[in-house]
């Protein structure tokens, strides 16, 4: 299943079959809400391999804003500490 899915993506494969207009209306709903359509895409069409890969395109941004909040945290706790005549 993980090489289908890393196929999938290396391929540039998305879902094809089923009901276009529902296949472009998820698509544009992936774009501004990122892994819900093809979340949604791959329960409709019964493609694990989507529903992972949506999943994932979901995760993956959420990781980052919870390492750049965590990041940002610690820069002003940091930096705080420090004289702050040292800044100008």
């Amino acid at each position: 299943m993980t090489s289908n899915i890393i196929d999938k993506i290396m391929n540039l494969e998305v879902p094809e079959n089923g009901n276009s207009s529902l296949n472009i209306i998820f698509g544009v709903i992936n774009i501004f809400f990122f892994g819900i359509g093809m979340i949604i895409l791959g329960i409709i069409n019964k493609d694990m391999d989507d529903l992972i890969i949506g999943i994932l395109q979901l995760l993956v941004p959420l990781i980052g804003w919870i390492w750049a909040v965590f990041w940002g945290i610690l820069i002003v706790i940091k930096n705080s500490k420090g004289d702050p005549t040292d800044s100008l």
